[in-house]
C-alpha cells in the first residue's frame, strides 16, 4: 500500500512531468506558418521592387531568412520563430520606405531629364512662338 505522503509526491512528480512535456511540446513546434508568412512578406516587398529601391534593407531581410532557415534545420524552433516574426514586421515597415524611394527616384529622373534638355538646346535658341493671327 502507498502511504499518503508517497501519493502526494507521486502526484506532484506527475504534475511536474506533465508540465514539462507540455512546455517542451509547445516550444518544439516547427514554425511552418511563420516561415510561410515571412516568405510571403518578402515576396510582397520584392514585388514593390525592394531590391532596387532599398537594397540594404532587402539584403538584411534575405540574410535573416537564411538565418531562420538554418535555425529550423538545427531544430532551434523558438529562435527561428523570433527571427521570422522580426522579418514579417520589418517587411511591413519597409513598404512605405520603398514608396518614398520610388518617388525620390522619379523626381531625380525628371530633374536629370530637364537638365539634359536644357543642355542640348543651342545657346541663343528661343522657344517656338505660336503663329500670329
Amino acid at each position: 500500500m502507498i502511504s499518503r505522503r508517497n501519493q502526494k509526491l507521486i502526484g506532484i512528480g506527475t504534475g511536474i512531468i506533465l508540465s514539462a512535456v507540455l512546455a517542451l511540446s509547445s516550444c518544439a513546434r516547427k514554425p511552418e506558418k511563420e516561415l510561410q508568412d515571412a516568405r510571403n512578406a518578402l515576396k510582397e516587398v520584392e514585388d514593390l521592387e525592394a531590391p532596387k529601391y532599398t537594397p540594404d534593407e532587402w539584403n538584411s531581410l534575405q540574410s535573416k531568412l537564411k538565418d531562420a532557415e538554418t535555425k529550423i534545420e538545427e531544430k532551434k524552433y523558438k529562435e527561428a520563430k523570433e527571427i521570422l516574426l522580426q522579418i514579417i514586421s520589418e517587411a511591413q515597415a519597409l513598404k512605405p520606405k520603398i514608396g518614398e524611394a520610388k518617388k525620390k527616384a522619379v523626381e531625380e529622373a525628371a530633374k536629370q531629364q530637364q537638365a539634359q534638355e536644357g543642355a542640348t538646346a543651342p545657346a541663343g535658341a528661343t522657344q517656338p512662338q505660336p503663329p500670329a493671327q
